[in-house]
């Protein structure tokens, strides 16, 4: 019977559905129907399958999960991001033109949905599908809609509108407790800036995948990581892709490096968390976790005296500000209190960049599809969040983070 089964399995296996790097929600749907036939169909005896079997199903059932979980809100997700998954694609390929035609598709039942991206950001992408060697059709690259709207649609899963005051309070509250960290001389000086170096692109992505296998091995990750660098990448210096299986940190040159090198050890970090983070959650609240864990993962690290320097201190206490600020800034432009303009003024004021690198940094502040708001709250309240398993789970330890709450949130 175990024999019988395994042969079975390994039949299963073998005809896999393919899971595209970007897919529509009509691909997802039947993707769907086709994985939940091989997994909760098929009558076969997992307790019978060998130890690499049984890890294969349930690779699959997370990536069942995770299928399930993201048609949720599909309209409302930042679909420009993908373009960065264009790069892992080889030039010319039938592969890379059908992710690019997913996107299109994808942006277009978007516009059809009536959602619209703020200005900034929708100039982004339009630049991202052009480096991509693919130009948008003229529907897609007018009418741009407000930030308050974008960043308010974005707050809904996890606050209500009573909520907002509690939690920029909080925010304030944290913020007031991190170290000054401004000290702009040293975003001035040029013996850290990587660009001199010989090898910069090498360099960076050395010394990223040396601090993101530090940060994986303290969580007792043993998957495989490939680490890519490529010359640009949309709106973020490091992005983690874990889907259907596969792990990439896609290493962006044109942001990584115009950043001093010694925020590098942070970042890598922070990007480790959404590395180590597979919760089969919504994306929205995926993206908050992985957040909520790099946050957790890089203050667990320092407390372990992994920050050996002055200066890679700095940049830990400079982004651990940023991501608290990035969260007021969402409320505020949500509740209107704030516009775009006015955020690339608070930012300028208050942290060491200067203003290109300002804007590079509203631009990822724009795309990020889950909630820093949230996540800086859920880290700083609640330990081991990383133990985390369930979506009911941790909308209690962010109704704790906020207070009681007034009104009961849309629980995505």
């Amino acid at each position: 019977m175990q024999a019988f089964e395994q042969e079975i399995a390994d039949q299963l296996l073998k005809n896999l559905p393919d899971i595209p790097t970007v897919r529509t929600q009509k691909a997802s749907t039947r993707l769907i129907a086709e994985l939940d036939a091989l997994l909760n169909q098929s009558g076969v005896n997992r307790k019978l399958l060998t130890p690499e079997q049984q890890r294969r199903f349930a690779a699959l059932s997370l990536t069942l999960s995770q299928l399930k979980s993201d048609q949720v809100d599909w309209q409302q997700r930042n679909h420009f991001a993908d373009f960065a998954k264009v790069q892992l694609e080889p030039e010319d390929s039938i592969q890379r033109q059908q992710v690019i035609d997913a996107i299109k598709y994808n942006l277009q039942e978007q516009r059809n949905s009536g959602i619209f991206y703020p200005k900034r950001l929708l100039g982004a992408g339009l630049k991202a599908a052009e480096g991509a060697g693919t130009a948008l059709p003229l529907a897609l690259q007018s009418g741009p809609g407000s930030e308050t709207d974008w960043i308010s649609n974005r707050l809904n899963p996890y606050f209500s509108r009573a909520d907002l005051a509690r939690a920029k309070s909080g925010l304030k509250d944290l913020l007031n407790k991190q170290p000054e960290a401004v000290q702009a001389d040293f975003y001035l000086d040029q013996k850290y800036d990587i660009r001199t170096e010989a090898q910069p692109e090498q360099l960076s992505l050395d010394i990223i995948s040396l601090h993101a296998e530090e940060a994986l091995s303290f969580s007792g990750y043993n998957s495989a990581l490939d680490v890519k660098g490529v010359a640009s990448g949309l709106l973020t210096p490091l992005t983690a892709l874990n889907e259907a299986n596969s792990e990439t940190l896609l290493i962006a040159f044109d942001r990584t490096l115009a950043l001093p090198a010694f925020e590098l050890q942070t970042l890598a970090y922070l990007a480790a968390g959404n590395i180590v983070s597979r919760q089969p959650w919504s994306y929205r609240w995926r993206q908050t976790h992985a957040l909520a864990e790099g946050i957790q993962l890089t203050q667990q690290l320092n407390a372990k005296d992994y920050f050996t320097s002055g200066e890679a201190k700095l940049g830990l206490a400079v982004r651990q500000r940023l991501l608290i600020q990035f969260g007021i800034l969402e409320i505020e432009i949500a509740t209107g209190e704030l516009d775009i303009d006015d955020a690339r003024v608070y930012l300028l004021a208050e942290t060491p960049y200067d203003a290109s690198h300002i804007d590079g940094l509203l631009l990822e502040f724009l795309a990020f599809d889950g909630s820093y708001a949230a996540a800086a709250l859920i880290a700083h309240h609640s330990s081991n969040i990383d133990k985390t398993e369930h979506l009911d789970e941790l909308l209690r330890l962010l109704s704790e983070a906020i207070g009681p709450a007034d009104a009961s949130r849309n629980q995505h």
